[in-house]
């Protein structure tokens, strides 16, 4: 089952390793924890488990607002979902829709024409 239940096949009920899922949950930061390999729920302040508290994730420097990294870019096809979502800085071509990365390509934004 999807679950894992009765099938044996409980690789989907398994968190992915990471800091925190996108409803909240979070990893245990203890390393000897069942739960830094699992998720503890959002709604919990400590793990249930050990009790170790939750740690804030830090924002790294050179992050910009919304989650970008200097150099991200924006698809210049405009029906593609990249051109919203941005493209990390390490691709040349959109990984979606295979456009190729503009020079002017850092977040340009929206256009500064005064004709919009």
């Amino acid at each position: 089952s999807y679950l894992g239940i009765g099938g044996g096949h409980h690789h989907a009920a398994l968190a992915l390793p990471t800091q925190a899922a996108p409803n909240g949950d979070w990893q245990c930061p203890n390393a000897q924890c069942v739960n830094n390999r699992r998720m503890v729920f959002a709604k919990n302040a400590a793990c249930p488990k050990c009790g170790a508290t939750k740690v804030q994730p830090q924002v790294p420097m050179g992050r910009m607002k919304g989650g970008l990294n200097p150099g991200d870019w924006e698809c210049p096809n405009a029906e593609c979902l990249n051109a919203r979502n941005k493209v990390f800085a390490k691709h040349t071509n959109c990984p979606a829709c295979g456009a190729e990365k503009p020079e002017d390509s850092f977040l340009r934004g929206r256009s500064r024409s005064p004709y919009r």
